[in-house]
């Protein structure tokens, strides 16, 4: 019944007892994993600074961000042919993840 309070991440849907931080505003929760995933993203678009020039700027904040630990995060396309083998159809829904 517990498991049933718990906040989910809406991209991963990892519970919040299973990440670091849960982000949330109203009844809509992304976990700091998928934060940082989207912050990749936007900064091999060239959209965002990298976060190593961000972290000079301000050395107080960087505490929070986690050490790479080695995994190598999937590219959208190759997370949605995952989902393509495990989940029919919905394929709006496998692109928005």
């Amino acid at each position: 019944m517990a498991n049933d309070t718990l906040k989910r991440c809406l991209f991963c849907g990892k519970a919040e007892n299973k990440v670091r931080n849960m982000f949330s505003a109203g009844n809509n929760h992304i976990c700091d994993e998928c934060v940082l995933f989207c912050y990749d993203i936007l900064e091999e678009q060239g959209s965002v600074s990298p976060r190593v020039k961000m972290a000079e700027k301000s050395p107080k904040k960087t505490k929070n961000i986690p050490a790479d630990d080695g995994k190598k995060m999937k590219k959208p396309a190759e997370i949605k042919a995952v989902l393509d083998e495990y989940v029919v159809g919905q394929d709006e829904a496998k692109i928005a993840l």
